[in-house]
């Protein structure tokens, strides 16, 4: 387990990570890809905890623009009908 994130695991291919701010992000483990939804608050480990549950190529989606979801994200790709919400990019 890394120090900032506690890691449950709910079935054989998905586990639920909580940064210290209780900001709950979701690792979905495919059979080619894996899938993490939301980046948390940008927080130190968060690729080498993800390292130590995939071995697979990680797509990251975020579900919001929030800081609290996008934290460790880089860069981030933006559906435009959400863009609105954001001004100009």
């Amino acid at each position: 387990m890394m120090p900032n994130y506690q890691i449950e695991q709910i079935d054989g291919h998905t586990w639920k990570l909580a940064d210290p701010f209780k900001t709950y992000l979701y690792l979905l483990e495919g059979t080619e890809r894996a899938l993490l939804i939301d980046a948390g608050n940008g927080f130190s480990g968060l690729q080498e905890a993800v390292k130590e549950l995939t071995d697979k190529p990680v797509d990251v989606a975020l579900t919001h623009g929030h800081f609290d979801h996008t934290g460790c994200g880089g860069n981030v790709w933006q559906n435009i009908s959400d863009q609105r919400g954001f001004g100009d990019l």
